[in-house]
């Protein structure tokens, strides 16, 4: 599982659960929180590929 997967699968389930408890259990709710959640953790991961490049080695160098 790749570092972006990792990111926004947990972004939905993190979303589909807060969307299901304020929503009070509604399955509508913990969709959009879902979706929501998922296209947070997309962004994030985006952030965070600005932060670091892979040399000629093939290793993970932060800036």
């Amino acid at each position: 599982m790749s570092d972006t997967d990792r990111r926004v699968g947990t972004g939905i389930g993190i979303g589909a659960v807060t969307g299901a408890l304020v929503t009070g259990g509604d399955i509508g709710g913990a969709a959009v929180g879902a979706a929501l959640g998922g296209a947070g953790g997309w962004l994030y991961d985006r952030e965070k590929k600005k932060h670091y490049y892979y040399d000629s080695r093939g290793r993970r160098v932060y800036r």
